[in-house]
């Protein structure tokens, strides 16, 4: 493919879906992570003595916290230096972070850990987005985009599925790899190698690709302008971004779906781990590539607020089922509950994350899609402390995690939603004016 060329008016070639695939590899092994910590909530909490708000501090804040602060100035350094540098950097980090989190023996290592994993995760998304959105046309950057975060998705699931097999293994085999430390801690070490060796892969097979439309322009645009434009067009995008962000809470509930099963079922991490890393390998991808889908055909009849639809459509499904799950009265039927809540949640991200760069002009793409990934990982901080505040505060019980897990879904849909559909037909008129400021002439 010649690099210095548009994106074709017909499907992605080998190399963007090369690229696409490498990318989602990359994401996938940030989210294993995600979902391996999850999955330990418990042993971390009592081989450490922390309460549930510690712990959910470090799910949530302590990752989000540099995540936030340096996802703007990376969206800008992606909008005027080469991409591929930036997330190869990235990935790097990250993955020296993820095994520095077995070895750290007090709670502030921990924290710092993960606040190193936040910086090197920031990067990933924005430079990610803006390489693909300039490898791929318009009318098929939605499937693009949701095989790129389909992909990701399928580590939360791995994260769930492999952490459960590894522990069991460690648990019953592995006295004398790394014997001193706590299986947990060993995980850990082991699932931090994974993004090296495809940070290499990424250094050897990837090119930068030429910026579209003005994207070669955008070292003109400063943050103090990207801002300005937002909030001038604010009704048509940072109230959209807002409704957006608020559904991220969704997904980091599962941070304590397994302690949830301990507390209710009395199943272990070995034992939820590779059932609950099933249902969503199977739901994760599937609902992401649907949402992608859906949104893309309906865009192609002629529909400007087709991502917007299929998301409120998705929030109205997931909401009963988000409800039941914690409610059920065995474990089996509560993995039947969460697997369509799951899906509809992950149909949202399909259709929300290409929305992004529809609501700037190409030169602004990186720094839009890191303002949003910013507002949704804040938002999503909040997901893992939001339980624990209430078992803790509200019904001074951890036991009570259940009634938690069913309140604060029940709120965040019906907000979700309604923040959408107030904002849908300004959304629909900053589609249209971004794609007249970034049609080349």
């Amino acid at each position: 493919m010649d690099e210095t060329r548009s994106p074709r008016e017909t499907a992605p070639d080998l190399h963007a879906w090369t690229v696409i695939i490498l990318f989602g590899l990359a994401n996938a092994v940030a989210f294993m992570d995600r979902g391996f910590i999850n999955l330990v909530v418990e042993p971390i909490r009592l081989s450490m003595g922390l309460s549930d708000i510690e712990v959910g501090l470090l799910i949530g804040p302590a990752f989000i916290l540099l995540y936030g602060l340096v996802a703007l100035p990376i969206g800008r350094l992606a909008d005027a230096l080469p991409r591929k540098g930036i997330l190869l950097a990235g990935i790097v980090i990250w993955s020296l972070c993820v095994s520095l989190t077995g070895l750290s023996r007090r709670y502030w290592l921990l924290a710092a850990s993960r606040m190193g994993l936040g910086i090197g995760e920031a990067t990933l998304n924005p430079a990610a987005i803006s390489i693909i959105s300039d490898l791929v046309p318009r009318r098929s950057l939605s499937v693009a985009i949701a095989v790129f975060v389909a992909i990701g998705a399928l580590g939360a699931g791995l994260g769930s599925l492999i952490g459960g097999l590894l522990l069991g293994w460690l648990h019953a085999h592995g006295a004398g790899v790394g014997g001193a430390l706590a299986p947990w801690r060993r995980a850990f070490v082991v699932m931090g190698l994974p993004g090296l060796l495809l940070a290499g892969l990424i250094w050897v097979s990837v090119r930068e690709p030429r910026r579209t439309g003005r994207a070669s322009e955008s070292a003109r645009f400063r943050w103090r302008e990207t801002m300005a434009y937002l909030v001038a067009h604010r009704t048509g995008t940072l109230y959209v971004i807002a409704g957006f962000a608020l559904i991220s809470i969704l997904p980091t509930l599962a941070a304590w779906i397994p302690a949830f099963f301990s507390r209710s079922f009395g199943w272990g991490p070995a034992r939820i781990g590779p059932t609950l890393g099933l249902t969503q390998l199977l739901t994760n991808p599937t609902g992401i590539i649907v949402g992608g889908l859906l949104s893309d055909r309906r865009f192609r009849q002629g529909r400007e607020d087709s991502n917007l639809t299929i998301i409120l459509i998705a929030l109205a499904g997931a909401l009963p089922f988000f409800v039941l799950f914690p409610l059920m009265p065995t474990p089996q039927l509560a993995l039947i509950a969460y697997a369509p809540a799951n899906f509809l949640s992950m149909v949202c991200f399909g259709a929300s994350t290409p929305a992004i760069l529809l609501l700037a002009p190409a030169g602004m793409r990186s720094q839009g899609v890191a303002v949003m990934f910013m507002a949704a990982n804040l938002m999503g901080a909040l997901g893992p402390l939001l339980p624990p505040l209430l078992t803790q505060y509200v019904f001074h019980d951890p036991g009570s995690l259940r009634i938690a897990l069913v309140i604060v879904p029940a709120i965040v849909c019906p907000l979700s939603g309604a923040i959408l559909l107030w904002r849908r037909t300004a959304f629909v008129a900053q589609v249209a004016r971004a794609g007249a400021a970034t049609a080349p002439g």
